[in-house]
């Protein structure tokens, strides 16, 4: 009788708006709920109704609520909308490796998803082609799916192959930095390459070389501002700058100046032998050749110095055919002489 009184009954159908408080309820047909997906009012929940329970509706699907959210929604179509799937032990899905077919995918599962399999890996499926694939053995590959090295990019036949790594894209400090370590021998020896404004400098690419633990920072480096290449220095002052030696079989050097032709030129100002000893006695040095001084502090410039003692080779030439004109003409005088000296040697007849 009490549960009897709860219900309005038309056309056979029972109807209430009050709570029903039974073990079991039975009904011969439908059970009809109110027509709303309101995770805050459940249309089969709790005594209090306080949002946990279950909405049925007939075109969002089946909500589970908890505490006034919709934790899990079937929908319709079968999508199942959940932020957690939670599995006492596994969950198995089909072991094929095809892309045209991901084991999990979307809803008309056509090439688009993920692939799962025990020795080709995980693959990502996009338009019918795994865009990106790890393998068993930790190899990846991203743009191949026959990865040939922990990491494998590939654009295959056409397009650029970019690996981009970024830092500070706000600019708003300087010390966020990219960069790639390499490390072998357990960490003692290796490269970094990359920007470091602390050890290379500001917006200064670099090569760094790492050995028994020890960085160098100036190996090599390129300031991005004026390309200027720096080795054994970060601060390069020139378009490349070497703070060492170089050994090379060959180096070719553009001129900048003249070469010295000119001194075998008709009207070249050559200076007499006299003029040079007075240089070298007031100043210590050639003429037109820098002073030790300034060559240990400005250093040399190769292609200038080169033609500046070409030129003094050229003069030093011109000066030895003077001496040699001078010994030719020596030469004749002292024939000369030799044959005076044999006509005053003959005796004179008098008659």
């Amino acid at each position: 009788m009490g549960l009897h009184a709860q219900f309005t009954f038309a056309n056979n159908q029972a109807i209430t708006n009050n709570d029903i408080v039974a073990p079991v309820v039975r009904v011969s047909n439908e059970l009809r709920v109110a027509n709303t997906f309101s995770a805050n009012d459940p249309a089969i929940g709790t005594l209090d109704n306080t949002g946990y329970g279950i909405n049925i509706h007939k075109t969002d699907g089946i909500g589970f609520a908890f505490n006034g959210a919709h934790k899990v929604i079937i929908k319709p179509t079968g999508e199942i909308v959940a932020p957690t799937f939670s599995f006492d032990n596994e969950i198995r899905i089909a072991n094929s490796f095809n892309a045209l077919d991901p084991t999990i995918g979307t809803l008309d599962n056509t090439s688009y998803g993920i692939n799962l399999h025990k020795t080709s890996g995980i693959g990502f499926a996009f338009n019918g082609q795994h865009e990106v694939v790890f393998k068993p053995n930790g190899d990846t590959g991203i743009g191949t799916d026959t990865p040939l090295g922990k990491l494998h990019v590939s654009t295959g036949t056409a397009g650029d192959a970019v690996l981009r790594l970024e830092a500070d894209t706000d600019n708003n400090d300087e010390f966020d930095n990219p960069i790639f370590q390499m490390r072998q021998d357990g960490n003692q020896v290796g490269v970094n390459m990359g920007f470091s404004n602390e050890n290379f400098g500001h917006n200064v690419f670099g090569i760094a070389t790492r050995w028994t633990n020890i960085e160098n920072w100036n190996a090599f480096t390129i300031n991005t501002e004026t390309g200027k290449v720096g080795i054994g220095t970060t601060i390069p002052d020139d378009k490349l700058t070497v703070k060492g030696r170089i050994h090379a079989e060959e180096v070719k050097v553009d001129l900048s100046v003249p070469g010295p032709d000119y001194v075998f030129k008709e009207g070249y100002d050559l200076k007499s032998l006299e003029e040079v000893q007075k240089h070298i006695q007031e100043h210590g040095h050639l003429p037109n050749i820098p002073s030790a001084e300034e060559m240990e502090e400005k250093g040399i410039e190769l292609g200038i110095m080169n033609m500046k003692l070409l030129e003094k080779i050229e003069e030093l030439t011109l000066y030895i055919l003077e001496q040699e004109n001078r010994l030719k003409r020596l030469d004749v005088m002292e024939n000369e002489i030799i044959q005076l000296k044999k006509i005053m040697a003959q005796p004179t007849n008098h008659k």
